[in-house]
């Protein structure tokens, strides 16, 4: 284990699958203290991940919420701000997958992919923006795959529902206008 982010708290969304798991191993592996967030996955899975991450030593905890709902984002970023005092990093990556033509895509299944795909990304990044600004640190990274990058026409979920949160660098470079402005901009390209 290194220590690059040791003193750092890292709050992971859909941490307990996929990109998710391999990130807050990762996170952990350099330092990190983790909140390891799951929805979907059952109770059972979700804790043997975090049986087995605790028993490499990695400090983490897990929550159960569903980030697709404005409340129960900002519960979870409030209970891991309890829990550990502060989040260094937020690692957006909670996201699902529904696909469908677009002639077999219900409304009701496009608006679940939009809340949970795109509305989550920002009420989690609303969630931590304020402690981040306020303590003069803070990341948040957005994470999606690479099929929103790649033209799919008959399957509306991959016509980029996470536009901004795509696998280009641009995401990450999202920034605060200025220090204790919770409003953001996208930096120029140079």
């Amino acid at each position: 284990m290194r220590d690059s982010l040791k003193d750092r708290v890292a709050l992971v969304t859909g941490a307990v699958g996929g990109i998710g798991r391999a990130v807050a191993v990762h996170l952990a592996q350099e330092g990190a203290t983790l909140g390891l967030h799951y929805f979907v996955e059952p109770d059972d899975v979700a804790q043997a991940f975090l049986t087995e991450f605790n028993q490499q030593g990695f400090r983490a905890k897990l929550y159960k919420a569903d980030v697709s709902k404005f409340d129960d984002a900002t519960q979870l970023v409030e209970r891991v701000i309890k829990d550990f005092g502060r989040i260094d990093i937020l690692v957006n990556n909670a996201g699902i997958t529904m696909d469908r033509t677009l002639k077999n895509m219900t409304p009701d299944q496009w608006e679940k992919v939009i809340a949970v795909d795109l509305s989550s990304v920002f009420y989690c990044s609303k969630a931590v923006i304020g402690q981040m600004l306020e303590r003069g640190y803070g990341r948040i990274i957005g994470i999606s795959s690479v099929v929103g990058q790649k033209e799919i026409s008959d399957r509306p979920t991959m016509l980029r529902p996470r536009p901004r949160s795509s696998g280009s660098p641009r995401p990450s470079r999202l920034k605060p206008q200025r220090r204790g402005s919770p409003s953001m901009r996208w930096p120029r390209d140079s």
